[in-house]
């Protein structure tokens, strides 16, 4: 098991992780992974949110909705990749550390 999997193992079993909402107020939810876009590089975090009852906000055929943050990434043949993974997980800490 990878330093990956291990993290999105924890991540999945921890009770308080909250999303902003569209108004500003912060919503329970439940991460369910993180993806790789290549054209242009982004990370996206895709997770359920829940209501204010803690029921999952469903779509149309009434399952979890999926939602997705994503983070764009700057890469170049100069690009330091440990800065750049230590400023994104300061800049995303609400989507990256539960």
């Amino acid at each position: 098991m990878g330093l990956l999997a291990a993290a999105s193992a924890t991540s999945l079993t921890l009770s308080n992780y909250h999303v902003p909402s569209l108004d500003g107020k912060f919503l329970p939810a439940v991460p369910l992974h993180l993806a790789l876009k290549f054209k242009p590089p982004t990370i996206a975090v895709v997770y359920n949110m829940k209501d204010g009852a803690s029921r999952f906000i469903l779509d149309k055929r009434g399952n979890p909705k999926k939602f997705h943050h994503g983070i764009q990434i700057e890469l170049n043949e100069h690009t330091n990749l440990r800065k750049m993974c230590e400023d994104i997980c300061l800049k995303e800490v609400v989507y990256l550390n539960p």
